[in-house]
This record gives C-alpha cells, structure tokens and sequence, in this order.
C-alpha cells in the first residue's frame, strides 16, 4: 500500500492561510496530496502530522480496480452509416481494454476490433461501419471488451434497426400467351443503392424447368 506522509507546521504555515484557532472555534486547512500515477488499485494510508501539537491522525483511503462499462447510445441506423459504442472505464486506475465489435446477421461478417488504452473516468468512442448492401431489418449488436489489467470482460448485446436496402419483384400480369413475354420489376425502396444479382425459373405444371436467366 502507498502512504503520503504530510506535515504540517501550523506555527508557521501562512501558505495555507491559517488564522489563530480559539477554543470552540475551527480553522481549515486544504492541503493537495498527488496521487502517484502508477498506484495500485488497494486501500493507502495518508498520515498527517502537527509537530507544534505532537498530533499525528491516520486515514485510510481507497484507489478502485479499473471498470469498464459499454453503451450504445442509439439503435436505429441507415445502411452505409457508423454504430456509435462508448467504452468508459469507471475505475480508479489506467487499463487496457481488448474489445471486439460484432453486428450479426447480415449474411456476412460485420465486426471491428480495438486496443484502447483507458485513463481513470474515460471515455473513448468506438463505431463500427454499416455495409450498404445490409437489408433492412433488426439485428443483434454484441460488444464485448477484456479489461487487461483485471481478467473482467464487459458486455453489451442491442438490438439495433438498420433501415437498408428493400427490394421488392412485381409482374406486369398475371396471365400470358404462347410466346409472351414476361416482365418482371425490381423495386427498391430503401436509402441507398444496392448491387443485386436475380436468379428467374419457369417451370411448368409438372415442375419442370421451362427457362431460366441470370441478371444483375
């Protein structure tokens, strides 16, 4: 444990702008004490000293593990856009935090990594990019972090919304001749462009392949 050892010398302590003490009557002296910055999370010792009284008071005082906490400030997003993570660390010491970032779901893998160094009362953002190829839908955000200086992980699952692409087929009828053509539409109603690539197969009443085609 670390102790700070302060003495005071009352009777000659204008720097702390002391003022004569009379019976029934309290002065207070603010005195700073630095906190090295490579203490160890534990519970410290200040000891205070008055020569002039031959006083000496102990107090105890404890410095906190480092604490890492995750929030996700918003839940709906457009695709093409960035998730928002804050990573704060609540303790009383610096860390290291390993974190990963893992929005599920979207056909293929969607994640970001980070090594964060953390300072006692930080707080660092962390985001993660939306694909634009990503359907609109909700999907499960998981966040997950290892505080290095303690073995503890941190974890948050969200639901989040992305309102992405929204493709939609239509037929221009329903009923058609020997030799007709079949037009078929693709509709896209979200908020940014999409690359698609559609498979089309007519089969008939016996369930077999008439034609097929192949666009993008």
């Amino acid at each position: 444990a670390w102790t700070s050892d302060v003495t005071l010398d009352v009777a000659s302590a204008n720097s702390y702008s002391v003022t004569d003490t009379y019976s029934g009557s309290t002065t207070t002296i603010t005195y700073s004490v630095p906190i090295p910055d490579d203490i160890a999370p534990d519970t410290h010792n200040i000891i205070l000293r008055v020569p002039a009284d031959d006083y000496i008071l102990t107090k105890q005082f404890i410095v906190p593990a480092s604490r890492l906490s995750i929030d996700v400030p918003a839940t709906a997003y457009d695709a093409g856009g960035t998730i928002a993570v804050n990573l704060s660390n609540t303790g009383g010491v610096p860390t290291t935090a390993e974190c990963e970032v893992n929005l599920i779901g979207t056909g293929s893998p969607v994640t970001e990594s980070y090594s964060l160094y953390l300072l006692p009362g930080q707080t660092v953002p962390l985001s993660l990019a939306i694909p634009e190829s990503v359907p609109t839908g909700n999907y499960p955000l998981v966040a997950r972090c290892t505080d290095t200086a303690t073995g503890r992980i941190s974890y948050e699952l969200e639901q989040v919304n992305i309102h992405g692409s929204e493709l939609a087929l239509s037929l221009n009828g329903d009923t058609y001749n020997a030799g007709d053509s079949i037009n078929i539409g693709l509709d896209n109603a979200g908020p940014v462009d999409t690359d698609y690539e559609c498979s089309v197969s007519l089969f008939d009443e016996t369930n077999y392949l008439v034609a097929s085609d192949t666009y993008s």
